[in-house]
């Protein structure tokens, strides 16, 4: 049985939603892990019929990203964005995700 992250459950549990962003303007660091699980997500989400796109990389996680040349595989929006939703897609729907740093 493969262990699902947070995130892959979050996104398998979406409906009615076109777009998902994974909000990325806490994060300070990613090892290969971290982009395995985002490759992951990217692929379920477009089995779902979604897209997928990265928002808000500091500088040096959209450097581990152009080193990787994964700065090719995903859609990384650099602007900060509060309201996605209510921007040029009024009717598709978005789910946002983010990460949140738990205490052990």
């Amino acid at each position: 049985m493969v262990k699902r992250t947070l995130c892959e459950e979050a996104v398998q549990a979406l409906s009615g939603v076109s777009t998902v962003r994974l909000d990325l303007a806490w994060v300070t660091m990613v090892d290969a892990g971290g982009l395995g699980v985002m490759l992951a997500l990217q692929e379920q989400a477009a089995s779902k019929g979604m897209r997928f796109e990265l928002m808000n990389l500091s500088k040096p996680i959209r450097r581990v990203f152009e080193i990787t040349r994964l700065d090719s595989v995903f859609r990384i929006t650099s602007a900060v964005e509060f309201f996605p939703e209510s921007r040029a897609e009024p009717h598709a729907s978005v789910a946002r995700l983010g990460f949140v740093r738990l205490a052990p």
